[in-house]
């Protein structure tokens, strides 16, 4: 594999979350290591004003089937009125698909 077959290889991966309650099927797709780092950031500036990472998490990673993001920083409001489990699914298939476990997510915290 060449320098340039690497760069250019396809390694984003979107998976199907079906949300019975929205009569919908959203997807998470998987974040670049910016978009990662972007997100540990935003979910330590949320904790730090006593919220969780939720909503950044879903922010980030919640996508139509093409892996573009769906949701806005202006849907926040929103999003927080929702119901709890279905966006507790999304965020724990996001963390699934990025590869973080309970481990990875606390170190991320303590970044």
């Amino acid at each position: 594999m060449t320098r340039l077959d690497f760069l250019n290889a396809p390694d984003r991966c979107i998976e199907a979350v079906d949300v019975p309650e929205w009569h919908t099927t959203l997807h998470v797709r998987s974040l670049t290591l910016h978009e990662r780092q972007q997100l540990q950031k935003a979910i330590k500036g949320v904790e730090k004003l006593g919220g969780d990472g939720t909503i950044p998490v879903i922010l980030a990673c919640v996508s139509d089937e093409n892996g573009n993001a769906i949701f806005h920083a202006t849907d926040t409001e929103a999003l927080e009125n929702k119901n709890g489990m279905v966006l507790e699914r999304l965020v724990r298939a996001s963390l699934k698909v990025n590869g973080f476990d309970a481990t990875a997510v606390e170190q991320a915290k303590n970044a």
